[in-house]
């Protein structure tokens, strides 16, 4: 499995920052990439979070898969 997870459906005001705050309790986190729109720069809905350890991941996926965050329910999975 991979250090890295896609959470989807995020709200539209979600930004790095926020996601840092939330996801950094499982551990290390390396990169966020939030994608944005190319034109609006708006956010899509969609981040992926690479982590240092494995079980960082694995443990964020555990907690975050299908939470509700700013309203809506999120969906986290491991990347392959």
């Amino acid at each position: 499995m991979s250090r890295t997870i896609a959470i989807r459906n995020l709200d539209f005001f979600i930004d790095e920052q926020l996601l840092t705050l939330i996801f950094c309790e499982f551990g290390l986190i390396l990169k966020i990439d939030l994608l944005r729109d190319d034109i609006s720069r708006t956010s899509r809905g969609e981040a992926f979070i690479e982590f240092k350890d494995l079980s960082a991941a694995e443990a964020s996926v555990q907690k975050m898969h299908d939470s509700v965050l700013n309203g809506r329910k999120i969906q986290v999975q491991q990347e392959l």
